[in-house]
Parts: structure tokens; C-alpha cells; sequence
């Protein structure tokens, strides 16, 4: 009866332990593959903050925690705790051993340049490129702790292709993510393509993790059947907008959540999804292209495919980029160019500037010098033609009195303005009139212009009873040339002022005076020359025509005739008080010695004017209320400075040597005892802010 109870306890202890060998071979089955998951959601930025990056780590957490994952769940993550996170799991991931699966999963900010790609923490400051090396974390560097690790298969999911929150990254970063190898083992999926921006999402999760998260839950899918199925759905869900991306380099099988015994009822399957793979290598083949033609095969071979949207997006997009570099270089063949000639007085070389680069504005400038040697040329023309016409009148008569005892010839008239130029004002407005004196002594001309509060003064050389020169006029654009011709014929000086065309924008003639200081009148002939002066000094600023008319009548050839019959005509509204025949010009009330001061306020480090610190401190002389002047910045650069005075406020021009066609003008504005203003200049890559004072020693 020993023997019995003694096989049956023998009979039931082998099969006990049958049974628990039964259950360790499944526990090991099951427990040979473990699978560790890390979960970021990164939305609480200091700059660029995102709603979405936490709602999305949460779902995916919640998500692989039913697919049999150990999920380490993180969120809103500093630089260090980043840092920390990566290298904790990858330690992680190599004690589960060899046979575990990995699946990291980030949400959030992230930015590639110079072809690596960075995971922004909340607490990033990026200003630059070198910024991103010591506050973020390189992909790379989470790549290579998942290969340290030695498990068989790794899952890098990245929903992070948002838009850059960092402005001063515009030139360093590019759009989107760069495109990565995955190494051997694992498998890498982009939110969007490479180089492309993701949507952040109008609802509680964005496009892809939602997308994802629904994949993921659907039983007996392949994961690369998984991250197939989510393209699909994203691309419906944006209108072919945003389009997932992987890289694999898998070699062994899984799949997140097996598929269940076959119900008692069968469950409606799932439907198909449609088979693009064909499409998609061949767009993989050529998205990256930047070829327009290339892309455009796509578009031949799959004209309503899921990738037509962004083909055709692409194409535009490269189109634009290479006739934008086509002007590029358009512009900088005009300047190169422009830079051989811009000094030459060779209209066959400027021609060739204005028909080769027309649509420049190295041409338009080389159209101005153009013009402007075809004045002086024209103007030069017509003094021939009145000296060949003075040299066939008859011999001049005798001047009304013997010159000046110092040698002077003195003309005085009105200077009348005949039509508006660009530029407006006093000198442009079509409607001054100044009164005009000249002086010669010998060859030597001056010519001065007073009227409206303002005035100049021009010296130059008589050449065969004519002169011809160029004066800048501040306040007219800036600076502007005006190109001034005289003749004299007789005992009259005849004016004309020209710019931009052969219409004169003034004109006037002066007639020939003695000073009565310096006459000695001959006997006889003194009591009629100094009725004469007395009675124009009576009439001369007077408004009404008969009184000219009544010089007239009286002094029929007298030395204001011309004068005297303009104002008869045309009637006269004195502007300043006429110059008497014995009276020094007047001087300008703010004539002498100034102090400039240009303080650079921003800087150009191309500029050879306008670097850090580079200014200008010195003492400048004006003349009849104007300045045209060079000076050097404390770096030993100097510009020309042309500068116009009145009680109101300064005109302003600078042309920086060496700086190509960029000028610098504005008005200055009175402050007390001084003059102060801010000039600003853009152009092409120039940029430059100053500050210019005008102050008394």
C-alpha cells in the first residue's frame, strides 16, 4: 500500500514540474523581449512656447504602456535634465539586454544647421550656431547612445519639425530637420519631410501623433506597416501638406500589439490601405533634387499623386531661387563694370554701361554723367556760337564812366527763375528771382546770388568774354550739380543755370555800374551821371512800374536801363534790400568756424565711413552760409561734406570715399546753439546710422 500513494506522488512531482518547465520555456518566451520606452513632451518655452508637445507625450505614453512598454514619461525638460534623460535611458536599455526594444519619443521644439540636427530644451537662449553646440542636444548624440546600448532593435520617433521660435537663427538654420541615415537596428520617423515644417495641431494633439497613436493601437500591423498607415493618414488630414518620413535599416520583425484569436464573431476588418510604395521611393528619389526638371518627372509619371501638391510647390520654389541668383549676379557683373568705368569722361564706355545693364542703377547713374557731359558740351557749344556772334557787332562803346580805380568791373541785375526741376523748393520752385552781382578783375569772375534768406556765391576765369562752370546747390536732392554759362556782350552779362536738359532753369542779365565813389565823371558829364544814381537810388525798390517808366523816359541809355525795363514790364516785389553801387556785400550772420561731429550710432564693418567707433571731430570754415569741405574720420578715411546754413536748420551731404555710390544727406535741425541730426542709409548690404552735429567752438 507504500508503493502506490509513493508512484502516484512520483507521478504527480513529474508532472508538476513538466508544468512548471511548460511555464518558465513561456515566461521566458515572454519575458526575452522586453520593451523600455523614453517619452518627451517639451511646449513650455521661453521662447515660442507650444500648446500641443505635452498633450502629445502624454497619449504616446498612455499608448505604449497597452502595447507592453516600460515608459519613462517626461516633460518640459532643461537643458541638464535633457541631457540626463538620454543618457539614463541608454544605460537603461543596455542592463534589459541584448534582445530588448527601444522607442524613444519627442515632441517639441527642434532645429537642424549646417546638416545636424538639434533638440531645443524649454530653457534654450539661441543666438547663433555656436549656441546650439553647448544649450541643446544633438540628435547624433541620442543616436549614439541608443548603438552603445547593443539591443536588437530601436524606435526613434520625432514630432519636432515645427517652425524655428528663433528669429536670429535665420541664417545658420534651415527649414525643418535634416535628413539622417538610421544606423543598423533601428528605425528613425520624421514628422514631416526633411527640410519641411509640421503642423503643431488645432486640436489637443497634432497630426502625426494622433496619427501615430491610432497605428499604433491597431493589433497584428508590422511596424513598418505602422508608420505607413500614418503617412497616409496625415497626408488626408493637411491635403497632402505635410508628408512623415522614415529611415530603416531594420533587419528583424515586430509589431506592437499582436493580433487576437479569432472572435466568435468576426470583426469587420480593417479597410485596405492602398499600396503607394512605388510612389513613394520614386518621390524619395527626386524630392531632394534641386533640379526643377527632375522634380517635374514626378508630376509626368504621377500628375495626381500624393506628393503633386508639394512637387508643384517645389518647382515654383526653385524656380524663384535660381532667377533670384540669376539677378544676383546680373547686379554684380553692372557693378563690376560700373566700377572699371565710373571715372571716365568717355561717353562710348558710360553708353555701353546704360545699353548693357539698362535695368540697373549703375545704368541710370552712368545715364546721369551721360547728360551731365552733354551739358557742359552744349553749353560750351553755345558760348562759341555768341562769341562768333559778338565777334561780328561793332566795337563796344565806351563804358559810361572810367572803371573802378582797383581795376574791378561790376554787373548787377536780377537772376529770374524760368521753370520748375526736381527737387522743388527755392532753387527748383519755378518762381525766385535773386538779385545778381558779378565782379571781374581781370580773368577772375565771382558771381554771387542773394535773395529768400539764402544765396551763393560762384568763382571761375572769363575766357573770351564767357565762362562756363559747375556749382553743387545743397538742399536740391541732397547735393546737386547746376552748370552755370556766361557771356558778356557789350556792357551786359548774359546768365543761364541748366540741369538735367538744355532749359534753362534760370536766367538774368546784369548791366555794367560804376561805383560813385570811384567815378570821375568828365567835365560836364558828372551832374548828368549823378542825377542819374540819385534818381535810380530814389526808384529802386519800388513796386510801381511808372516809376521805371519814368527813369526810362529820362535816362533813355542810361547804366539801369535793362533793369529799369524788366521792372517796367513785369513790375517788382522787393525780396532783400538792393545792393548799393558803393556797398561791400553783406555777410552771412552764421559765416565762420564750426565744429562737425559725425558719431557713428550703427555700425557697418564693410563700410570704410561708418565702423564701430569710427567718427569725425573737427573745426570747418563757412563761406556765404555754406560749407563743401573733405574731412577724416579718427580711422584716416575722408569724405566730402557739403553743408548749407540758415537760421532754421542745415542741409547735409556726405559722399564717404571708396564706398561706392552711397551718399549720405539729410537736414539738419537747430537746438539752441547747435545743429543736430540722425542720418540713416540702407543699400544694397550697406548699413549705417549717424549722428551729425554742427556746434560753435
Amino acid at each position: 500500500m507504500d508503493a502506490t500513494p509513493r508512484y502516484r506522488v512520483m507521478v504527480r512531482l513529474a508532472g508538476l514540474v513538466g508544468l512548471c518547465a511548460l511555464i518558465l520555456a513561456f515566461s521566458d518566451g515572454a519575458l526575452a523581449e522586453r520593451r523600455l520606452a523614453l517619452v518627451i513632451g517639451n511646449g513650455a518655452y521661453q521662447v515660442g512656447p507650444l500648446e500641443n508637445p505635452t498633450n502629445d507625450a502624454g497619449l504616446m505614453a498612455e499608448t505604449l504602456i497597452s502595447a507592453g512598454f516600460d515608459v519613462t514619461h517626461l516633460e518640459n525638460l532643461g537643458y541638464r535634465d535633457l541631457q540626463r534623460a538620454v543618457v539614463s535611458f541608454g544605460r537603461d536599455l543596455k542592463a534589459a539586454g541584448p534582445d530588448t526594444v527601444g522607442m524613444v519619443f519627442y515632441a517639441g521644439h527642434a532645429v537642424q544647421a549646417d546638416g545636424e540636427n538639434y533638440l531645443i530644451p524649454i530653457d534654450a537662449n539661441i543666438q547663433d550656431s555656436l549656441d546650439l553646440r553647448i544649450t541643446t542636444l544633438e540628435v547624433s548624440t541620442l543616436m549614439a547612445s541608443l548603438r552603445a546600448a547593443g539591443n536588437r532593435l530601436n524606435l526613434v520617433v520625432l514630432d519636432a519639425c515645427r517652425n524655428n521660435p528663433f528669429p536670429s537663427m535665420s541664417r545658420s538654420g534651415s527649414r525643418g530637420l535634416a535628413k539622417i541615415e538610421a544606423a543598423y537596428g533601428t528605425l528613425l520617423a520624421f514628422s514631416t519631410a526633411p527640410g519641411e515644417v509640421a503642423a503643431d495641431g488645432s486640436g489637443r494633439n497634432s497630426p502625426y501623433t494622433a496619427a501615430l497613436a491610432r497605428a499604433i493601437r491597431t493589433p497584428g500591423l508590422a511596424v513598418e506597416h505602422v508608420f505607413k498607415r500614418v503617412r497616409v493618414d496625415v497626408m488626408e488630414r493637411t491635403g497632402n501638406q505635410q508628408v512623415p518620413w522614415e529611415s530603416s535599416s531594420l533587419t528583424g520583425d515586430f509589431i506592437f500589439i499582436d493580433r487576437p484569436p479569432e472572435p466568435v464573431v468576426a470583426a469587420p476588418q480593417a479597410p485596405a490601405v492602398p499600396d503607394n510604395t512605388a510612389e513613394i521611393e520614386y518621390w524619395k528619389s527626386v524630392a531632394a533634387s534641386n533640379d526643377p526638371a527632375a522634380i517635374q518627372t514626378y508630376l509626368d509619371a504621377y500628375p495626381g499623386g500624393l506628393f503633386a501638391n508639394l512637387a508643384q510647390q517645389r518647382i515654383q520654389s526653385l524656380q524663384t531661387n535660381q532667377a533670384l541668383a540669376a539677378r544676383t549676379q546680373h547686379e554684380a557683373a553692372a557693378r563690376a563694370a560700373w566700377d572699371a568705368v565710373k571715372d571716365t569722361d568717355d561717353p562710348a564706355l558710360l553708353q555701353s554701361i546704360v545699353e548693357r545693364y539698362g535695368d540697373t542703377v549703375y545704368a541710370e547713374v552712368a545715364q546721369v554723367k551721360l547728360d551731365s557731359l552733354q551739358q557742359v558740351s552744349d553749353a560750351q557749344a553755345a558760348l562759341d556760337r555768341a562769341a562768333t556772334q559778338q565777334a561780328a557787332l561793332p566795337p563796344p562803346a565806351a563804358p559810361p564812366g572810367p572803371p573802378p580805380s582797383d581795376g574791378r568791373l561790376l554787373y548787377q541785375g536780377k537772376f529770374i527763375a524760368q521753370r520748375n526741376c526736381y527737387g522743388g523748393g527755392t532753387w527748383c520752385g519755378g518762381s525766385s528771382t535773386f538779385d545778381m552781382d558779378i565782379e571781374i578783375i581781370g580773368t577772375a569772375v565771382t558771381l554771387k546770388l542773394r535773395g529768400h534768406g539764402t544765396g551763393l556765391t560762384l568763382k571761375t576765369n572769363l575766357r573770351d568774354n564767357r565762362f562756363v562752370s559747375t556749382k553743387y546747390i545743397n538742399g536740391v536732392s541732397g547735393s546737386e550739380a547746376f552748370f552755370f554759362s556766361g557771356t558778356r556782350i557789350n556792357d551786359e552779362f548774359r546768365v543761364e543755370v541748366t540741369r538735367g536738359s538744355t532749359v534753362p532753369i534760370f536766367s538774368g542779365t546784369a548791366a555794367r555800374v560804376t561805383p560813385a565813389a570811384t567815378t570821375a565823371a568828365a567835365p560836364g558829364a558828372g551832374n548828368s551821371q549823378q542825377a542819374e544814381l540819385l534818381f535810380w537810388e530814389s526808384i529802386k525798390d519800388s513796386s510801381n512800374r511808372a516809376d521805371y517808366q519814368a527813369y526810362l523816359d529820362r535816362f533813355p541809355n542810361g547804366v539801369f536801363t535793362t533793369i529799369a525795363r524788366d521792372r517796367a514790364a513785369n513790375g517788382y516785389a522787393p525780396q532783400v534790400a538792393a545792393l548799393s553801387p558803393t556797398a561791400a556785400p553783406p555777410q552771412h550772420p552764421l559765416d565762420g568756424d564750426w565744429i562737425l561731429t559725425v558719431e557713428t550710432t550703427i555700425p557697418n564693418p564693410q563700410a570704410q565711413w561708418c565702423r564701430w567707433e569710427e567718427g569725425v571731430e573737427e573745426v570747418v570754415t563757412f563761406e556765404d552760409g555754406n560749407l563743401d569741405t573733405r574731412v577724416k574720420t579718427n580711422m584716416g578715411k575722408s569724405a566730402q561734406i557739403k553743408m548749407s546754413l540758415s537760421e532754421g536748420g542745415a542741409s547735409y551731404f556726405a559722399k564717404p570715399q571708396g564706398w561706392g555710390q552711397h551718399l549720405f544727406y539729410g537736414d539738419l535741425d537747430r537746438q539752441g546753439d547747435f545743429y543736430q541730426a540722425e542720418i540713416f542709409i540702407t543699400m544694397s548690404n550697406a548699413r549705417c546710422k549717424q549722428t551729425i552735429t554742427l556746434r560753435r567752438p
